[in-house]
């Protein structure tokens, strides 16, 4: 008898009608704004977790609660009107020049060795790939084919022509450069600082 798990069946989604009402709801001027400014500091290993809970947090922050932040296995938001549970990968988007990149590759999750399948037996509504130069969704059905399993890992590597576009940086360069003026003198890494030593004074 074979008693393999098989992965869960994803919706029927629109994913054309997701992506503009995504476009509609996100504030993208300060959801960019806010990865440039930390994309230089947080380019440590060890930030790389810091980084994208930032970016998760911020889907919930700049669309006025909708894309809820939930931080669960395979999920990171849920959208509170449509019902879709959203997995979020920072990746880059673009080439140095400004092109479109030929394939949306990002580590998917950490595996526990060779005897992990090349596949997500919970998958997620939407797959949303992105950071500071754009955001682009996918479902599961556009995903599977483009999965990959390395010794340590699930990654995806899917050819751009088949993600859908939200929006990109580029789209909204002026009003990014009026966020970025307004905020360079925030840094977070300095007030992650000062947060850490006000907790740990408590102890002293």
């Amino acid at each position: 008898m074979n008693t393999e798990t098989k992965p869960k069946l994803g919706k029927n989604i629109d994913i054309l009608s997701v992506a503009a009402d995504y476009k509609g709801c996100i504030n993208f001027p300060s959801f960019f704004a806010m990865c440039l400014n930390t994309s230089a500091c947080l380019n440590k290993p060890s930030d790389r977790f810091a980084k994208g809970g930032l970016r998760e947090k911020a889907l919930e922050s700049f669309s006025n609660g909708r894309l809820r932040w939930i931080d669960q296995e395979g999920r990171d938001n849920h959208d509170d009107i449509l019902k879709l549970d959203i997995e979020f990968k920072t990746t880059k988007l673009k080439t140095k020049t400004g092109k479109n990149k030929k394939f949306v590759s990002a580590r998917l999750k950490n595996t526990m060795g060779d005897n992990a399948t090349c596949s997500i037996k919970n998958p997620a509504d939407i797959y949303m790939f992105g950071g500071c130069d754009g955001l682009v969704i996918c479902d599961y059905k556009t995903l599977e084919p483009y999965l990959h399993m390395s010794k340590d890992a699930l990654t995806c590597k899917i050819p751009f022509e088949k993600v859908t576009q939200i929006a990109f940086a580029s789209d909204y360069d002026e009003e990014i450069k009026v966020k970025m003026v307004a905020t360079k003198t925030v840094d977070y890494v300095a007030m992650r600082q000062k947060m850490e030593m006000e907790f740990l004074n408590n102890f002293v």
